[in-house]
């Protein structure tokens, strides 16, 4: 899986551009599609504003921005940020089994027809799905706490397998106020897994 790039958590314009983002799924992705690349809008722009339009494969053509969007690169569609290697855990490179690389691999995932690839992520000024999950920040990795309901509340996600499903919210996000997950995903998974295995909690 491809890693992302931000470090602090924000993807800016001159980021997605940058050498080492090439491989990010935003580069990466839409150079194998055949459409925009994030460089290409980072190196123009004037041509930034075009990331929003409606047809951009980046966007849920439903999501609707903010103006903190001219900031820097807002996402209505993101990569399941819980199949992504966690640098906050350790340098890119080293890992605890002594292998070279830190990236999750395809055939790693237990159960790709439940588990999420790529899902609507929450956008600045959207409203919430859910008051226990973290604020919307329109970043290229989402997980449940950023699922929104744009869609009378539920929401698509695109699953490892290959197929697309919209999904109420109450069966992506955990909303019950007494859980110590509430605001995140469903745990033990039900509808939708997060990490490559499924008795992980994400």
């Amino acid at each position: 899986m491809p890693r992302e790039s931000a470090v602090d958590g924000i993807n800016t314009w001159e980021m997605t551009g940058s050498s080492t983002s090439r491989d990010v799924w935003y580069n990466a992705l839409a150079e194998t599609l055949g459409v925009t690349t994030m460089a290409r809008y980072s190196q123009t722009p004037s041509s930034q504003h075009e990331f929003y339009s409606r047809g951009n494969t980046f966007h849920c053509p439903a999501a609707r921005f903010s103006p903190v969007a001219a900031t820097y690169p807002n996402f209505s569609l993101a990569i399941n940020s819980k199949l992504m290697f966690d640098y906050e855990k350790g340098p890119p490179g080293a890992v605890d089994d002594g292998s070279d690389s830190r990236s999750l691999k395809l055939r790693e995932i237990q159960v790709p027809e439940r588990t999420a690839l790529f899902l609507d992520g929450g956008v600045p000024g959207e409203a919430m799905l859910c008051p226990f999950q973290t604020a919307y920040t329109g970043q290229p990795k989402a997980y449940a706490s950023q699922f929104p309901g744009r869609h009378k509340n539920a929401g698509n996600i695109l699953f490892v397998a290959g197929h697309v499903m919209t999904l109420p919210g109450k069966d992506v996000v955990d909303m019950d106020p007494d859980s110590v997950y509430r605001g995140g995903a469903i745990y033990p998974p039900t509808k939708v897994i997060w990490r490559h295995d499924p008795t992980l909690v994400p």
